[in-house]
């Protein structure tokens, strides 16, 4: 209710934005333009009136000083015949089939489409006076270019006002802006093409077009760029990508620039590719993006400058091993380095002669059953500087692997249904068998229970208790380590309290009840503690259950009422309770309070919403009189309490 009152406020404020079009066809009368165009224009034709006329304003709209976004007046003379051009009969009325056709620009249609006003056709020379007219609004604005058409019988006589068609000699367009919610807004109008036609006709190709302009003006509206913000080091690359906004026809081609660089390495490519030089200096950069159609319009992208990474070494671990035939070995590294450099590294295996000889991209050698090489080198290569490695030795040997025992850790564990684990498997034995196994999973009821390299995913619906998870060893499936894996149901989880009511206001002495609803998964308790804060009277306390009783001296202005999950305390809500009645939030009810609910009922004080609680003492949703009487009786002592 309060901002309704303050719209009609405003809206009593409101002066009109102008659009105020009054155009002539000069001194030349319509019927001779045929003679220098290529086209027809006059009864028979699609254009029966070319008016020639061109609007092209940009205004900020201001309630308090509203001005005419466009005043434009030329006189007709001498006065048209329209009655004569076959589009009124001798009673003054438009025929049908006829249309005022317009080409509109906008960059605010909900402002224009929100006002009123009217396009006017007079005989009067001025306007409102011998007028025919129709609303502007039903020129439909939108965002952007779009070409209307009004049927010339739409357009209805002025109050009790006479029109002669015989005597054309005035028109304008007007609009009216009456809405607060675009003062102060940047308002762009354009109009072109304001012709009569014949919409039973053809409208000729746009080489015979009477103005050369059928085609509708590019118009770019906004330019983004993507991402907006991005960390390139010095020599390091980004990718950019831009988007563009408008309508008939652009270009989503954009010029591409950087600004803030001290560096001539620093350069961005036609595509959006940006190269930071090795020597840039500048620690912020400017990527910026401008539209082919309309370089005015651009958009940005911050870049912060990191100094380049450098890698200064590689250590493979171990340096040495001795591996068997057929056997495997992991290797490790560690790289080392400063500005964020990268830890990874490419592997590569040297002085084999057996195909089954590699090495994997995860450090892991496996020598092959026919390998006759005595040495071999392992190699892990930075990926950031190539010049930067570390190479370990291995000696062959003809011994085979064997296994003596596979462990599966973790062992025992615990899962809750729908949940996953990982588990990791070590074989050991002789000649470095491989680590390499086979997993599996018994005991499971649910088709959903599986094991999937190494990780154990228990169905939702898993009804086993017990479950285990197995690893054979791929040399010797004989030898299999396990690990015991017991199923556990979700536990509870609190995601939120509500408090109801979330607003109230208290009166002395007098109890209220607060409920509080728990919400969560996996039959969380309901159950809540209770809190009150704020009070200034020992009197004042809630009970377990939620019953607020509020001391008869109590003066605080507001009580926080808070109900915290007994499950989880960090879930918990707050109501907020208003003395009633106290509008100014001093703890007491007096003549100030009575005072403030006036001004607020004619207009001259807001309230936020807890002045707005306090001030509902009649409970009714409304602030009025009553309240007001309400409060004053109080004071007196003429009733105890509201």
């Amino acid at each position: 209710m309060i901002g309704r009152k303050k719209m009609m406020k405003k809206t009593k404020r409101a002066l009109a934005l102008i659009l105020s079009v009054i155009l002539t066809l000069g001194l030349t009368p319509l019927m001779s333009l045929t003679a220098s165009a290529a086209y027809a224009v006059g009864p028979g034709n699609y254009y029966v009136m070319d008016l020639g006329y061109t609007v092209n304003a940009v205004k900020t709209f201001n309630m308090e000083n509203p001005q005419a976004l466009t005043n434009k007046s030329v006189v007709y003379s001498p006065a048209q015949n329209w009655s004569a051009l076959g589009i009124c009969d001798a009673g003054g009325a438009f025929k049908s089939g006829y249309a005022l056709q317009l080409d509109l620009y906008t960059d605010n249609p909900d402002a224009l489409n929100a006002g009123n006003g009217q396009v006017e056709i007079t005989s009067s020379g001025t306007c409102d006076v011998n007028e025919m007219n129709v609303q502007a609004n039903e020129l439909n604005w939108q965002n952007g270019w779009v070409r209307r058409q009004v049927p010339l019988t739409d357009f209805r006589l002025n109050n009790s006002d006479s029109f002669n068609p015989m005597n054309v000699n005035y028109f304008r367009i007007y609009i009216n802006l009456m809405d607060p919610r675009y003062d102060q807004i940047p308002i762009t109008v354009k109009i072109v093409n304001v012709r009569v036609v014949d919409t039973g006709k053809t409208a000729p190709a746009s080489a015979d077009d009477p103005i050369g302009n059928d085609t509708l003006p590019v118009t770019v509206t906004g330019v983004t760029v993507s991402p907006t913000a991005a960390d390139v080091a010095k020599g390091g690359t980004q990718i950019f990508a831009a988007s563009v906004t408008g309508t008939n026809g652009f270009s989503q081609a954009v010029n591409w620039g950087i600004a803030n660089r001290t560096s001539a390495n620093t350069v961005i490519s036609a595509d959006g590719v940006l190269t930071v030089g090795k020597d840039e200096t500048a620690q912020t950069l400017y990527v910026v993006a401008s539209s082919a159609d309309d370089g005015g319009k651009i958009a940005k992208a911050t870049v912060t400058v990191k100094e380049a990474p450098v890698v200064t070494g590689v250590t493979v671990s171990p340096l040495a091993a001795t591996v068997a035939k057929g056997g495997t070995q992991t290797f490790i590294v560690k790289v080392d380095g400063m500005n964020g450099y990268p830890q990874t590294v490419t592997w590569s295996v040297s002085g084999n002669k057996s195909n089954g000889t590699s090495v994997s991209e995860d450090g892991v050698l496996t020598v092959g059953l026919d390998e006759t090489a005595v040495t071999l080198a392992v190699t892990a290569t930075s990926t950031l500087d190539l010049s930067k490695n570390s190479t370990a030795t291995v000696a062959v040997t003809d011994i085979p692997p064997t296994v003596d025992e596979v462990t599966v850790l973790p062992n025992p564990i615990t899962i809750v249904k729908g949940d996953h684990h990982a588990f990791a498997a070590t074989v050991t034995g002789t000649n470095n068998p491989p680590q390499t196994v086979v997993w599996g999973v018994t005991g499971n009821l649910s088709a959903d229970t599986i094991m999937l390299a190494g990780t154990l995913y228990v169905g939702a619906d898993e009804t086993e208790a017990a479950l285990t998870v197995t690893a054979a060893s791929v040399i010797d499936p004989s030898k299999v380590g396990t690990a015991e894996v017991t199923v556990a149901d979700p536990a509870p989880m609190v995601t939120g309290v509500r408090v109801s009511p979330l607003a109230a206001t208290y009166r002395r002495g007098k109890d209220m009840t607060f409920t509080a609803t728990v919400y969560g998964q996996y039959d969380y308790p309901q159950t809540v503690t209770w809190e009150v804060e704020g009070n200034t009277s020992a009197d004042t306390s809630i009970s377990e259950d939620g019953v607020l009783t509020v001391g008869a001296d109590e003066t605080a202005a507001v009580l926080a009422v808070t109900a915290t999950s007994t499950y989880d305390i960090s879930k918990f809500n707050t109501a907020i309770v208003v003395m009633a009645g106290d509008v100014n939030g001093d703890g007491k009810v007096d003549t100030t309070d009575a005072r403030l609910v006036l001004q607020n009922i004619v207009g001259k004080a807001e309230f936020n919403d807890g002045q707005q609680m306090a001030a509902d003492v009649s409970g009714d949703d409304t602030i009025n009189t009553v309240d007001a009487r309400l409060i004053l009786q109080y004071i007196v002592g003429k009733i105890s309490g509201f």
